[in-house]
């Protein structure tokens, strides 16, 4: 669809009737997307078994504008939004449940109490009596909540604020103790920790699930309790899903706050069927593991439906329907091995009339693919081979052709990655550059270059047989002899620097004995000064 129209459809966008939504906001604060929100969260629960290590936390949805419930959270990257509870697992960033913060409902049915502990109740009751422990930061840590969620049968950790009445003096004041000290308090129902990471501080943590005072060797001198390791370790859940949420984001800039819960909603629902995905397909070779890769494909499987039924629409032009109908019939499958088959193979157009042969032209690049990564065969010689099969499949092109396509995709992938490097560009994209950098590493990808000392002007060397082995090696002609170097910095300071014949000729025979590959059996020779018929011949061989 053009722009035009998406906007169009983002701005008519309703979660709700707006008939009724004046007599609904009496008694909710939320109506405007309390019925989607609802059926989400119920959604989430349903959908998934969380594990046994689970975390509550607060999100924030960035938001500045009009909104009675906006919250200011200086610690949040986008500092204004809306406030969200959340309860998430520690290990797969699954998220469970989530309530959105609206301040002090009015007198009804959606009126609830905001205070710590009656958060964490109300998040926990989809798991209550599972036996699972519960994670959360100091904001919601109390002594009588650690004591009502062991009447769920679930288990608390969590660090305590050193201003609650429960905690001896003892406890809280870090004055005369050493770093990297721990003092244990037990209790027939939990266990208080009070550790020193440094010098005057001290970290208070409350645990329900341990009641020991182990202390964990892996930490090495900081000699830290079990305790804390467990918080380090299961505390983050909240704070990833948040991180996940702000990488791949759907959000747009809007000035309506339900649009920021939709959004917050789609990003949450997108992790959470990565999730479920990643446990149904563990075995599976074809898993889709990274989320960009799976969004796309998710976003895809979602529209085909759809897709379909406007590809028979009679009414929109030839080529939408084409081009809606070649999306919406793309095999799943095939993207997802795309990784899988010979990245060359898709940098060459076929037309449709020849897809069914085209194994013809995927077996010939994956036969000479790898003679020609060893430097063993030229370029020219693959790309003969491969016009030979392009043409049997009826694509009129020939070798010439196939290496000149070669030579100028390298040309444009240098040009943007040269451009991308530098800092202060803005960076520069291009259809093939995830394609491109496949083939990075490959020898034939970094063709060896020369200098040409008269005019310190440098040339590019086709690729050729010699050329091609080893580590993509750089030259240069000095005095029509070969000299080579294997860094920017060493050209660059030959470039700046005077130096002498002699001292040329001695980092010349050093520096051929450390990079001449010994399993090449073309290996380049040093050249006489007065042998410059053959230094010319052998550089324009190489230019060619």
């Amino acid at each position: 669809m053009s722009r035009k129209r998406f906007h169009f459809i983002l701005q008519s966008l309703r979660f709700d009737d707006k008939a009724t939504r004046s007599d609904r906001k009496l008694l909710d604060k939320l109506a405007p997307v309390r019925e989607v929100f609802d059926i989400f969260v119920q959604n989430c629960r349903e959908s998934y078994s969380l594990g046994e290590y689970v975390t509550i936390d607060e999100m924030l949805s960035k938001f500045r504008g009009r909104c009675a419930f906006r919250q200011y959270i200086p610690s949040k990257p986008g500092k204004y939004g809306i406030k969200i509870f959340s309860l998430a697992d520690s290990k797969t960033f699954y998220t469970g449940n989530l309530e959105v913060y609206v301040g002090k409902q009015p007198e009804g049915p959606f009126y609830v109490s905001n205070s710590a502990n009656d958060v964490v109740k109300r998040l926990v009751r989809p798991i209550a009596h599972s036996g699972r422990n519960i994670t959360a930061d100091n904001w919601f840590t109390s002594y009588e909540l650690v004591l009502d969620l062991l009447k769920a049968n679930l288990t608390y950790v969590g660090t305590v604020r050193k201003n609650k009445r429960q905690l001896p003096p003892s406890f809280t004041s870090p004055v005369g103790r050493e770093p990297f000290t721990t003092r244990f308090g037990f209790d027939r129902h939990c266990t208080l920790v009070s550790y020193i990471p440094k010098p005057r501080k001290n970290v208070i943590l409350i645990s329900s699930m341990h009641h020991d005072s182990t202390i964990d060797e892996t930490t090495g001198n900081s000699n830290k309790p079990e305790i804390v390791t467990f918080y380090n370790a299961t505390k983050s859940g909240v704070d990833v899903v948040d991180k996940l949420c702000a990488t791949y984001s759907v959000a747009r800039n809007t000035k309506r706050w339900p649009m920021t819960i939709f959004y917050t909603m789609l990003n949450v629902a997108a992790i959470n069927a990565q999730v479920i995905y990643l446990v149904n397909n563990k075995e599976s070779s074809h898993a889709i593991l990274k989320r960009r890769h799976f969004i796309k494909v998710l976003a895809q499987e979602l529209t085909k439906e759809h897709l379909q039924k406007r590809s028979h629409v009679v009414n929109l032009p030839r080529e939408l329907r084409k081009r809606t109908l070649a999306i919406s019939e793309k095999d799943k499958e095939t993207e997802h091995n795309e990784s899988s088959t010979s990245a060359l193979e898709r940098l060459f157009p076929f037309p449709k009339k020849t897809r069914s042969g085209r194994s013809g032209v995927d077996g010939t690049f994956k036969e000479e693919e790898p003679m020609l990564t060893s430097g063993k065969t030229s370029v020219k010689k693959v790309c003969d081979k491969l016009a030979d099969a392009l043409r049997a499949n009826g694509v009129a092109v020939t070798g010439p052709q196939c290496k000149s396509k070669i030579n100028g995709l390298k040309k444009t992938y240098r040009s943007i990655k040269d451009h991308n490097n530098r800092s202060g560009n803005s960076r520069r994209t291009w259809v093939y550059l995830e394609l491109m950098d496949s083939f990075e590493k490959k020898s034939w990808m970094a063709p060896a270059r020369a200098v040409d000392t008269a005019n310190i002007v440098e040339q590019d060397l086709s690729s050729s047989p010699s050329s091609s082995s080893g580590s993509g090696r750089r030259r240069r002609l000095i005095n029509n002899s070969l000299y080579f170097w294997d860094s920017e910095k060493e050209k660059d300071d030959f470039r700046r620097k005077s130096l002498t014949d002699d001292q040329l000729l001695r980092d010349l025979s050093e520096s051929d004995e450390e990079n001449v590959d010994s399993t090449d059996d073309k290996s380049w020779n040093l050249q006489d000064e007065n042998d410059e018929t053959d230094s010319s011949e052998d550089s324009g061989d190489e230019s060619g």
